[in-house]
């Protein structure tokens, strides 16, 4: 996706004007934007992901949390959301905002697990958290509102 013309150099892509780039990916050629093989491939990819992540959170797992039944609609809506873009055709913007979510959970993730082993040590846990709020921040906080502002939803 690095090489397509709508993703936005902030994010590694080769594009240059934010305006252009996003009304490429949405405005301008909706409900006929061109599907290349690598983002075809991105949304397989989160849609086995979030299927798999509902699936595992309703059958397998066998501690229920406190937080089960949001933690089920959380899972329910953000397949449905991956499955709507999907469908609806405007999966380069919702390729960026995966993208956005995405990348602040890896510290998210990395924290949970170092947390249960046995080398765990503060030192690594804010090493991770101080991470995780920089991305965080970065892509939820600057970017995502700046692409709202910028399609006028």
């Amino acid at each position: 996706m690095q090489q397509e013309p709508w993703f936005p150099w902030y994010l590694g892509g080769k594009g240059n004007d934010m305006k252009n780039e996003l009304e490429y990916a949405h405005l301008g050629t909706n409900p006929y934007n061109p599907v290349t093989p690598g983002l075809l491939q991105f949304y397989q990819a989160q849609i086995g992901y979030r299927a798999a992540d509902l699936f595992i959170h309703s059958f397998v797992k066998k501690k229920r949390a406190n937080d089960f039944n949001e933690m089920l609609l959380h899972h329910i809506v953000a397949l449905a959301l991956v499955i709507n873009s999907f469908l609806t055709n405007i999966m380069p913007i919702g390729a960026m905002i995966m993208l956005l979510h995405d990348l602040s959970d890896i510290f998210t993730s990395l924290m949970r697990l170092i947390g249960e082993t046995q080398y765990y040590t503060m030192h690594i846990a804010k090493v991770f958290y101080f991470c995780m709020i920089g991305t965080w921040f970065y892509c939820r906080m600057l970017i995502l509102p700046y692409f709202a502002y910028v399609l006028g939803i």
